[in-house]
């Protein structure tokens, strides 16, 4: 089994953790709402301007939330579409909301923020398709000039990563037949920029392979491998998994191909990486919040596998 490269230290990262414009703002409301929706539990979100408003809202969407957190989700991906057209025509111009409506707007992707975590915590299966749309919306508002409709729309984005990653456990390849056995003729180097997680017990990192997997020649095989590097892979599998349970592995500066990677916290500081047809299965992750980030998470929520390459 694979193990951590003994000379490579983690690294630290933060925790990413109108016509007119009225009417400009509304169409951007109604989005949230939708968006809201698609994530299995059915809110009522409208821009409220005084404090018993507010609360009397909040107090509405948790007995909603309660009442239709198991009720199956309806199938949005036509009205997400059309919204994803007005969300388009918002883009650029949320400088023209006054103090109140980037308030109110921020409060509606705080709150998108939250449903995915419960659905996530819930296990509830919403359509990929629907997924990616609502990554494509939230990545549109994490572009903006805004700083606080930005990182709200940011933390969204993360999370719903972590969900996307729980629901390729369900769409993703099948691996109950991998095994830790290395095949016999393999010539090959993996490397892992990795350390154990804080508070993790126990931990498991290295490659588990398929049995009847031909072994072929680096150029088209499986790797997991310093960019640079790729010369240390002769001849391995088409395709393997890593396991990272219990760590946390940071992809910046690798090349992953043909990877299913498991259970591992994911660290991304937006440097140099190469990803090519590689799935990431009940991962969570912590990206820094920069355009390469952006684009990977939207390669993470829109495909399956996921290919991304920024040097």
């Amino acid at each position: 089994m694979a193990t951590p490269n003994a000379n490579l230290q983690p690294e630290t990262s933060s925790a990413a953790r109108h016509g007119n414009t009225a009417q400009l703002v509304s169409a951007g409301a109604a989005i949230l709402a939708v968006l809201v929706a698609a994530t299995s539990i059915t809110l009522t979100l409208w821009f409220h301007h005084t404090a018993s408003q507010s609360q009397t809202d909040d107090e509405h969407i948790k007995g909603l939330i309660t009442e239709k957190i198991q009720s199956p989700i309806a199938d949005l991906t036509g009205k997400v579409g059309d919204l994803a057209v007005k969300i388009g025509k918002l883009e650029g111009r949320f400088e023209q909301l006054d103090s109140e409506q980037k308030k109110a707007t921020k409060l509606q992707l705080n709150k998108l923020e939250a449903e995915v975590a419960i659905a996530l915590r819930s296990k509830k299966d919403i359509d990929p398709t629907i997924v990616s749309q609502i990554g494509e919306d939230l990545l549109t508002f994490a572009k903006s000039g805004t700083p606080e409709l930005s990182q709200a729309a940011w933390r969204a984005t993360t999370v719903l990563s972590d969900y996307r990653s729980f629901l390729n456990s369900r769409h993703g390849p099948d691996i109950t037949n991998a095994t830790s056995t290395k095949p016999k003729g393999a010539v090959f180097e993996t490397s892992f920029f990795a350390r154990k997680l804080p508070d993790a017990k126990n931990g498991t990192l290295g490659v588990l392979y398929f049995p009847d997997e031909p072994l072929v020649a680096g150029s088209q095989s499986a790797m997991f491998i310093e960019i640079g590097k790729e010369n240390e892979v002769v001849r391995a599998p088409r395709k393997w998994v890593v396991v990272g349970d219990g760590f946390e592995i940071v992809l910046d500066r690798y090349h992953v191909r043909n990877t299913i990677v498991r259970d591992a916290h994911i660290i991304y500081n937006g440097g140099p990486l190469i990803l090519e047809n590689v799935y990431f299965v009940n991962c969570t992750f912590n990206f820094k919040n920069t355009s390469n980030s952006q684009q990977l998470a939207y390669s993470i929520v829109t495909q399956l596998p996921s290919s991304f390459k920024v040097s």
